[in-house]
């Protein structure tokens, strides 16, 4: 910011780092969206033992070996 100088009709500059500021919401979200990311870092999830039982089923489902002949089976009768 500046102000002028009655006196001298100059512009001062007013240090502003000793201004008292309020972060606005808006510059909280932008400094969480825009922050640095290490991208080398390797990314690590904790997960309980409940959380880690229901991955471990979705992870079998997903990766089950698929065979047609119980569908089959169902049409033909």
């Amino acid at each position: 910011m500046a102000e002028i100088n009655e006196e001298s009709k100059v512009f001062t500059k007013v240090e502003t780092e000793s201004l008292p500021t309020k972060q606005s919401v808006w510059t909280k979200i932008r400094a969480f969206l825009f922050q640095e990311i290490d991208w080398n870092k390797p990314i690590k999830v904790e997960l309980t033992p409940y959380q880690q039982k229901i991955e471990d089923e979705i992870n079998a489902f997903l990766h089950q070996e698929i065979s047609f002949k119980g569908f089959w089976n169902l049409i033909k009768s």
